[in-house]
């Protein structure tokens, strides 16, 4: 009996499959023109890293502290103290100077212009008459401007009244004595000379001096005794010239004159003799 029953399912169970698969025929396969499907791509491994660490300057940056600064000094205004004085190419010392030769011919320093750094051209004073000898200059030659490295000039007891416009060339004079002569007025051309510090017009008709004289970058001895400057006058060039030392009396003591001493020792001689 039960083995007529499992017989029955077992049928029963077939012909259920059979009208399944009738229903839902296995579809067969036929070619179709589909091009056929790329392979998809391996994956890529991931690529070493470097063992040391980036720093990281885009997240988070720590501010650097800023170290304090120190406030600039104040500017120094004045020109006359704490400056060091930078040598001039071509300008020469006193020591220097003093080793140099003195030419007392302009014709002769000419000659030998590249050697000419003094001229002195005074004509020598005589105390037994109160003069001077030798011929007295009305003018300075013009061809003097060719002595282009001339830093000393002196042309005392003579009858100069002027300088040559061409003076101004002489760019590197340093000290200028023309005592006892006839000049009314200052020398502009003198105006123009930057390394001028010592002049002397003393025994001269100068009545005042032009306030352009202040602009002289580089002047500090003025000596303006035997002229004609009014004791009111005076005061006004002192103040005009304040950081100047100026000489208007016979009696100014030698030791104030500065250290120019080799521009005016002969002539301190001379006004030794005529005193």
């Amino acid at each position: 009996m039960k083995r007529n029953t499992y017989i029955a399912i077992c049928l029963i169970c077939c012909t259920l499959t059979i009208n399944v698969w009738g229903q839902n025929p296995t579809p067969t396969h036929t070619p179709t023109n589909t091009p056929p499907q790329k392979p998809a791509p391996h994956p890529v491994p991931p690529q070493k890293t470097n063992t040391t660490t980036p720093t990281n300057t885009t997240q988070n940056p720590q501010p650097q502290p800023v170290p304090p600064q120190k406030p600039n000094p104040p500017a120094n205004t004045n020109t006359t103290q704490n400056t060091q004085v930078q040598p001039v190419p071509g300008l020469m010392t006193s020591s220097e100077l003093k080793k140099s030769k003195k030419y007392t011919d302009l014709d002769e320093a000419l000659k030998e212009s590249e050697k000419a750094f003094i001229l002195d051209e005074s004509n020598d004073y005589n105390a037994d008459n109160d003069d001077y000898d030798g011929v007295k200059l009305d003018d300075v030659p013009d061809r003097i401007h060719y002595l282009s490295k001339l830093q000393i000039f002196k042309a005392s007891g003579h009858q100069l009244s002027s300088l040559p416009d061409k003076f101004i060339q002489l760019k590197f004079l340093q000290s200028i004595v023309l005592k006892d002569n006839s000049f009314s007025t200052f020398p502009r051309q003198l105006l123009q000379l930057p390394y001028l510090s010592w002049v002397d017009l003393s025994g001269n008709g100068l009545t005042t001096l032009p306030p352009e004289i202040a602009k002289m970058p580089n002047l500090k001895w003025l000596f303006l005794k035997k002229n004609n400057i009014t004791p009111a006058e005076q005061a006004k060039i002192k103040k005009l010239l304040p950081k100047v030392k100026i000489e208007f009396n016979d009696d100014a003591p030698k030791d104030e004159y500065g250290g120019f001493d080799y521009a005016d020792d002969d002539d301190d001689k001379k006004d030794d003799d005529k005193d």
